[in-house]
């Protein structure tokens, strides 16, 4: 938003606050968006789905903590356009900035088609054309309503993806049972499991939107990877006592899904976990 200050030049003034940038920091990257490419990537990677995220990770982290570093030697506005400008050269940040501003223009459009085509799977009597010019009209209503009403919106998509998360696990917890107890048929025990696969482990996308308000700046990526990684470590026990437990539940199934009451304790934990909301990051 545009401020007068002194003898009438205008300033940019400051309208949102740390926790409207953290919540649209977490609509940007989606918390839910592994569940919409999961099959993708399950098909290329050949089953090495987390393998792949881990990959894209380490790039994203480095990036991350590239801007952290150079927001400090530059405390300014212009993101990449001021950091390579500031570091390399002027001439090559006047190309970083146009490329930004091509990001800008692409991304809405992109957006748009993408909205279109997914809500063409719904509702398929309804014309493409018309669809486009929904949300482009939407979109476009949004950000003339300023940027204070786009915070807002944001707020209320976070908290819907958080209700996804919540769903992820409530509905783990009851299928695993029906999976391995009640399903008998071949092509409904085909159809249960992909149900139960989606949900046990499309639930991971927690993990990159609450774990990074806990951690302190200097310490975020190290308590991100330990936090994330060391249930691995601990879950190389599972092919070792897995004889023993089947043998000891009776079968397969009863001891898939006493193993599966862990969801209760994901239900139970979440209401004493601290929380972060409206509180500004650890430094």
């Amino acid at each position: 938003m545009i401020d007068e200050a002194g003898a009438g030049a205008p300033q940019l003034r400051r309208s949102l606050t740390l926790w409207n940038l953290v919540i649209i920091g977490i609509v940007v990257i989606q918390p839910i968006a592994p569940m919409g490419i999961y099959g993708v990537v399950n098909n290329a990677a050949r089953g090495h789905v987390v393998t792949t995220i881990l990959i894209a990770m380490v790039a994203m982290l480095l990036t991350a903590i590239s801007y952290g570093m150079l927001a400090r030697i530059y405390p300014s506005a212009g993101s990449a356009y001021t950091y390579v400008g500031q570091e390399l050269h002027t001439s090559l940040g006047f190309l970083t900035g146009w490329a930004m501003l091509m990001d800008y223009i692409l991304n809405p459009l992109i957006c748009i088609i993408l909205c279109s085509k997914l809500t063409q799977n719904i509702l398929p009597e309804v014309p493409y054309w018309m669809l486009a010019i929904f949300y482009a009209t939407a979109f476009t209503l949004l950000n003339l309503r300023g940027v204070k009403t786009s915070a807002r919106i944001n707020e209320v998509m976070a908290g819907a993806m958080t209700i996804v998360v919540i769903v992820f696990f409530a509905m783990s917890l009851v299928l695993t049972p029906v999976l391995f107890l009640w399903t008998h048929d071949l092509t409904l025990l085909l159809v249960v499991a992909a149900i139960n696969g989606y949900f046990t482990l499309g639930q991971y996308s927690w993990m990159p939107v609450w774990l990074p308000e806990l951690f302190p700046t200097r310490i975020r990526a190290t308590g991100m990877a330990f936090t994330f990684n060391a249930p691995r470590f601990i879950a190389f026990l599972g092919p070792l006592v897995a004889g023993t437990l089947i043998a000891s539940f009776g079968g397969f199934g009863y001891a898939a899904t006493i193993v599966s009451l862990i969801y209760i304790l994901g239900l139970v934990a979440v209401w004493f976990l601290p929380e972060t909301n409206g509180r500004p990051l650890p430094t």
